[in-house]
């Protein structure tokens, strides 16, 4: 069989609540072993990857946030937020005065989430020292409305998540590292199989020539996919077994 990029998504794709199970990582090694190559293409930035996802398998590149992208330890992208861009949202955070979440290069800085150590006090502090923090994504934590989302519109891209929304640097989806690591590789799209459960995975669903929406997809995600898993939760493993037979 011909070498494929599966690319996989993380929250509810292969990791449920803290959980990565051993069934998903076992089909995601027989891919491996089998010659293709395995990608995470999450909505999370770098540093928020889920050290047990990192730990047990060894993949083989990584697409963060719509913005960052590595393949085999080379670094072929990293997109940042223009400080207008971000000075935008952050108004309207104030404005509607909503928990969010700053993510960049390195740390992440949470506003009003007085639970998790990154918190912060005042949205005033993500512009200290600015260009240093590498802005890539923001998680506004709370539902916005269409009037909200149309204002942010030329400022940035985003993808309402039913109880929050992904906001990425203006233009970039998930499918902007697919065609990275096409173009390094020389795999056409047609030899790309994408898994994924939500709204900002529908590029990544779409771009590829194969993809597995999961059970409790969206419906949009559902739509965008060429094949609907059934398997509560090991709809990867379905998937990979439908699409490369092992």
């Amino acid at each position: 069989m011909e070498k494929h990029i599966l690319f996989f998504d993380i929250d509810n794709t292969i990791y449920f609540h803290g959980w990565f199970p051993m069934r998903i990582a076992r089909a995601i090694r027989r891919a491996q072993k089998a010659g293709h190559y395995c990608v995470i293409d999450t909505g999370r930035p770098k540093c928020c990857l889920p050290k047990n996802v990192m730990r047990r398998i060894k993949w083989d590149g990584i697409i963060c946030a719509a913005a960052y992208t590595e393949f085999h330890g080379e670094v072929l992208d990293c997109k940042l937020m223009p400080r207008k861009s971000v000075e935008k949202i952050a108004g309207i955070i104030e404005r509607e005065h909503i928990p969010a979440v700053f993510d960049c290069d390195g740390p992440s800085y949470a506003l009003r989430c007085m639970q998790r150590k990154d918190s912060i006090r005042s949205v005033s502090e993500i512009f200290e020292d600015f260009e240093a923090k590498r802005v890539n994504k923001v998680e506004l934590l709370h539902p916005m409305s269409k009037e909200t989302l149309a204002e942010i519109a030329p400022y940035a891209s985003c993808f309402p998540m039913g109880s929050y929304v992904d906001v990425f640097v203006l233009g970039c989806t998930k499918a902007d590292g697919m065609k990275l690591i096409g173009e390094k590789t020389g795999i056409p799209r047609e030899r790309m199989i994408a898994f994924g459960d939500n709204n900002n995975d529908l590029a990544m669903l779409g771009y590829a020539g194969k993809s597995v929406a999961m059970e409790k997809a969206s419906p949009d995600a559902i739509k965008a996919a060429t094949f609907h898993a059934t398997k509560r939760r090991f709809g990867v493993v379905e998937g990979i077994k439908k699409y490369l037979g092992i």
